[in-house]
């Protein structure tokens, strides 16, 4: 990493200046290799990276605490990018959604320039300042864009990224230096497909009182909810940017006698009346939370779901609900599926239909098997209470 002179609006001081009158150097812990994002980057002794990504372009999150007081935070967006998007261009389109919350006051952008993010890649760095739940805070952030040949005749990939690092404004002598300590740490590498890594599947154990399961996250992989379940995923750049692993958990009771292999089949079969090409690669029983379940592996012809709109009209409104343009994988695309199942006797005359479902694309049956395989290990069974606790609320706000 080049050393770069930034001299950003009310810091009036450059990085290596704030540097060389620091009492004390910024002490580093080593740095977190994110191969599937084509990065390394070290975070400052003190910031502790956290387990639970908000989803699959937050990359790197991690946040300091002082006497149960937040006074840090570190985040790393990466982002495919449509065909001229500039460093600029998306870190505007970042800040005119962020403004929208309700929770940010008084919001400044202070300056910027530009930044040499190593030899030919140029970026830009910015401050601003604002308040956020009353919190006066600082900030400032890298952005810069990556074009990626994923193959030698194939178009380029662009690649949006977005590093930011906050501070309570009282503390904002220390943000330049503590973010020139992590800019030294920082090497662009060769972005890997994540279905050819290999994955600690021991990360964060997530619990669906409702559903009646809890599975680990796999480190380094955003997890959420939504209606049917738990879902993990994480970003698969040289696919064009989809979710690559993906899975989605469901947990449903059901009125009739189904047991898992014919549950399975019903909604294979209900995807065929809904005009998708499903071909059965292999079926058969397999183990699932200790129990026999059964497993289909299919091949689908299926348009691949963007995340977001293509294009959005030029004038529409910013919202802090919108996320950054995601590009889409060729429609009619053909992607890989992997269903573990499990029926289990519920309440009543009922029975629960458990089904892990992985989602591949652009990957072989083997790998994909295999990833199953793991994932399955770590899912078992929990009692559903009758009063589920609530969601544990997150410890670090980092969301520009």
């Amino acid at each position: 990493m080049n050393k770069t002179t930034i001299a950003i609006g009310f810091f009036t001081v450059c990085v290596t200046a704030a540097v060389a009158v620091a009492a004390d150097p910024i002490k580093m812990k080593p740095p977190i290799p994110l191969p599937h994002a084509g990065i390394t980057l070290g975070l400052p002794v003190g910031f502790v990276q956290q387990n639970e990504l908000a989803d699959e372009t937050h990359i790197l999150t991690a946040g300091r605490t002082e006497s149960d007081k937040t006074t840090g935070g570190i985040s790393l967006l990466v982002v495919p990018a449509e065909k001229g998007v500039t460093a600029e261009s998306f870190l505007q389109g970042q800040v005119d959604a962020y403004t929208q919350s309700l929770a940010v006051r008084h919001f400044k952008k202070l300056g910027q320039a530009p930044i040499s993010i190593a030899p030919g890649l140029e970026g830009l760095a910015a401050s601003c300042q604002y308040s956020f739940r009353g919190i006066k805070t600082v900030a400032v952030v890298i952005c810069f864009i990556r074009d990626i040949k994923p193959e030698k005749d194939a178009a380029a990939i662009h690649v949006a990224y977005l590093l930011t690092m906050e501070m309570p404004a009282e503390r904002k002598k220390d943000i330049l230096r503590t973010l020139d300590a992590v800019l030294e740490t920082m090497k662009l590498t060769a972005i890997q497909r994540p279905i050819d890594m290999e994955h600690d599947y021991k990360g964060l154990i997530l619990k669906d009182f409702k559903g009646g399961y809890s599975v680990r996250a796999p480190k380094g992989w955003a997890s959420g909810k939504n209606d049917w379940g738990i879902t993990l995923k994480q970003i698969d750049f040289l696919a064009g940017g989809v979710a690559c692993p993906d899975v989605q958990i469901v947990s449903i009771t059901m009125d009739d006698k189904l047991n898992s292999k014919e549950c399975g089949r019903k909604y294979l079969d209900a995807e065929i009346k809904r005009g998708l090409k499903v071909d059965v690669i292999s079926e058969g029983p397999a183990k699932l939370a200790g129990k026999d379940a059964y497993q289909y592996v299919v091949r689908k012809s299926i348009s691949a779901p963007a995340t977001t709109p293509a294009s959005q009209p030029a004038t529409k409104p910013a919202d802090a609900s919108d996320k950054p343009k995601i590009v889409q994988t060729p429609e009619e695309e053909p992607i890989m599926q992997v269903h573990r199942l499990l029926t289990v006797p519920a309440e009543g005359d009922k029975v629960r239909h458990y089904a892990i479902i992985l989602t591949t694309r652009r990957c072989d049956v083997k790998k994909t098997a295999a990833m199953m395989d793991k994932l399955a290990e770590n899912f078992s069974l929990i009692a559903i209470p009758k009063n589920p606790p609530k969601p544990t609320p997150k410890k670090y706000k980092l969301e520009l």
